[in-house]
């Protein structure tokens, strides 16, 4: 793993994940059923190729934030803070990470720090609206899309990774995942036959 201190949003975290995938990009590449390479993959293929002969991000310019991605940003701190002293630990922000070639990144939350400053866990948080939050606080809903929280475990190598559902007027949710060898395997397929359609399509 390969961790860049850049700010999310920036020039340089653009440029770190033009035209490669990323663990966002996950749920399009792999079905969460069968994990298969699925047929949304087409458009992460289509999204890579053009990113790369255009030079920048093909929603260059676009407004891509909605009210709730807003108000998790707004209460991220919070949220962090609330984690940090729930578990009496400390934990850091990173802008992007990538896998020792460069070829695969994202952009996670927070890692979980041991007593020496190193990372021992990664920390995903979600900030959402009063009746969803509550739908995964109840077992209703999953805290996090799964394929992303391993694909920050794949690249990292990180024993586990929590995620904290929050909403400072309601009851919190951590769910610590932990690595999933199968859908390793998984990953590393998609991402192999994924590379293949791109070097094909370039040509």
């Amino acid at each position: 793993m390969i961790t860049h201190d850049v700010e999310q949003g920036s020039s340089e975290w653009t440029r770190l994940r033009l035209g490669i995938p990323t663990v966002s990009q996950f749920p399009s590449i792999i079905t969460k059923s069968k994990l298969q390479y699925a047929a949304g993959a087409k458009g992460v293929v289509a999204e890579i190729v053009a990113e790369r002969i255009l030079g920048r991000p093909c929603d260059w310019g676009a407004e891509a934030s909605t009210v709730w991605t807003e108000r998790g940003t707004d209460m991220e701190r919070d949220a962090w803070a609330w984690y940090e002293a729930w578990h009496e630990v400390d934990t850091e922000a990173v802008g992007f990470i990538t896998t020792d070639g460069g070829g695969v990144g994202g952009s996670p939350g927070r890692l979980v720090l041991d007593d020496d400053g190193e990372p021992v866990g990664g920390l995903e948080i979600k900030c959402r609206s009063a009746k969803n939050h509550m739908r995964c606080v109840l077992g209703m809903d999953p805290t996090a899309e799964l394929l992303q929280v391993q694909g920050y475990l794949w690249i990292t190598g990180l024993p586990w990774w929590d995620v904290l559902a929050f909403n400072p007027a309601l009851p919190k949710r951590v769910d610590r995942i932990y690595p999933d060898l199968e859908v390793f395997r998984a990953i590393e397929t998609c991402l192999d036959r994924l590379a293949e359609n791109v070097a094909s399509y370039e040509a």
